[in-house]
């Protein structure tokens, strides 16, 4: 407390302080042994994931779920670590992409390209890193292929954030 501070202040500075090592945190996943399919219409476009339901979530103000995707709230603000899975069939053999997406964006730090050899076999593919998100701030993991019209069979998938700092 300074001479030109009063009370309010440092409460409201102590307060702020506390929500921003409040743990923030977000998970969605889908478990189908039948499979959801995405269909894959252009090569040149991304399709997302819209079948996945709310797992471990911090809650409103923090992060909540909205159709497959993750939502910051107003406390939840920050540098977070994702992590996304998936295992699924595609079609025909191609390249299938995958990526997470902030706010309709890709973000290519997080992303892999797989050469899809045999159909019959599940795809896995994992990604991790870092994102700065801030409220309002939607992630999303999106697909595609590099022929047009291919159908992704999604089996298991999981997309979660966790607020490091």
């Amino acid at each position: 407390l300074t001479a030109s501070e009063d009370v309010a202040t440092v409460e409201g500075r102590v307060a702020a302080l506390e929500m921003a090592t409040e743990p923030s945190y977000g998970e969605i996943y889908e478990d189908n042994e039948t499979g959801s399919a995405i269909t894959l219409t252009s090569n040149a476009a991304f399709y997302p994931w819209v079948t996945g339901g709310a797992g471990t979530l911090k809650g409103t103000g923090y992060v909540t779920e909205d159709t497959s995707t993750l939502v910051v709230g107003a406390s939840g603000a920050g540098l977070y670590q994702v992590f996304a899975h998936f295992a699924g069939t595609l079609a025909a053999a191609n390249e299938l992409k995958a990526a997470v997406f902030k706010n309709e964006v890709e973000q290519g730090h997080l992303r892999i390209d797989q050469d899809i050899t045999n159909t019959a076999k599940y795809q896995n593919g994992s990604m991790a890193g870092l994102l700065a998100l801030v409220e309002g701030d939607i992630v999303s993991l999106r697909f595609s292929s590099d022929t047009n019209t291919q159908t992704f069979t999604l089996k298991h998938c999981n997309l979660s954030i966790v607020r490091i700092a």
